[in-house]
C-alpha cells in the first residue's frame, strides 16, 4: 500500500508559517528559510509537517531530527518509512512506502515543450501528438518519468527518451516498477512509482497541522 497525502498551502499566512517553523529543529528550520520566496517555504515546510505527522501516527520512534540527504540530494529520515515528496502550484504530496518510492507532481500551464520533446520514448511521442502537442497528455506522460527516475533515486537528467512511461511495470535489472496515475486536484497531473506491483494507493487531503 503506498499512501500519498496531499496539503494545498494557500490558506497559510505569515505568523502561522512561523510558529509552525519554529516547531521544527533547527536543521530542518535552516534548509527551509534558505528559501527567499514566501511560497517557497509553506510548500517546503508542509512537506515536512507531513512527514512528522506519519512518524508520529504510525509510531516510528524517530523525528525530524533524523532528516538527511542521500543520493541525488534525496531526502530520508534515519530509521524511519519510505517516502518522497514533489510539490507544485499550491499543493504538495508526499508518499510514503515499505519499499523505495517516487511521485511527482505539475501544474498544468502554457509552456515552450519544442526542446522538451526530444527526452520522450518514440512512443511517447506518437501519443502526444505533433506541433501543437497536446498539453494534458505531455503532463501525465512527464509526472510518470519523472515518478519512475526519482524511485530510482535519479535526476530530471536520467535516460528519459529511453524509458517508455506508457508502460507498466518496467523492468530494470531484475527488478520491475510500476508506474500510477493519480488524481489530486482540477489543473494538476501527478503520478507514483513503486516496485510495489501491483500498486494500491490511498490518498489523504490533510486540512491543518
Amino acid at each position: 500500500m503506498i499512501e500519498v497525502y496531499i496539503f494545498n498551502v494557500d490558506g497559510w499566512n505569515e505568523s502561522e508559517v512561523k510558529g509552525l517553523l519554529e516547531s521544527l529543529p533547527e536543521k530542518v528550520r535552516a534548509e527551509i528559510t534558505r528559501y527567499k520566496v514566501f511560497k517557497d517555504q509553506k510548500l517546503r515546510l508542509a512537506a515536512r509537517l507531513i512527514i512528522r505527522r506519519y512518524l508520529l501516527v504510525n509510531s516510528y520512534n524517530v523525528g525530524l531530527e533524523r532528516w538527511e540527504r542521500g543520493k541525488e540530494n534525496k531526502p530520508f529520515i534515519k530509521g524511519g518509512p519510505c517516502f518522497n515528496i514533489s510539490h507544485s502550484g499550491s499543493l504538495v504530496v508526499v508518499s510514503f512506502g515499505k519499499s523505495d518510492v517516487g511521485i511527482d507532481l505539475e501544474e498544468e500551464k502554457q509552456m515552450d515543450m519544442t526542446s522538451l520533446s526530444e527526452y520522450f520514448h518514440p512512443e511517447e511521442l506518437e501519443y502526444i501528438g505533433t506541433p501543437p502537442i497536446d498539453l494534458s497528455r505531455f503532463y501525465k506522460l512527464w509526472v510518470r518519468k519523472e515518478a519512475f527516475l526519482k524511485a530510482l533515486g535519479k535526476g530530471v537528467m536520467g535516460n528519459l527518451m529511453g524509458m517508455n512511461s506508457l508502460k507498466s511495470p518496467i523492468l530494470v535489472g531484475d527488478k520491475s516498477w510500476s508506474i500510477q496515475t493519480i488524481e489530486v486536484g482540477k489543473g494538476y497531473h501527478c503520478a507514483i512509482c513503486s516496485s510495489e506491483t501491483p500498486i494500491e494507493v490511498k490518498i489523504t487531503p490533510i486540512e491543518t497541522f
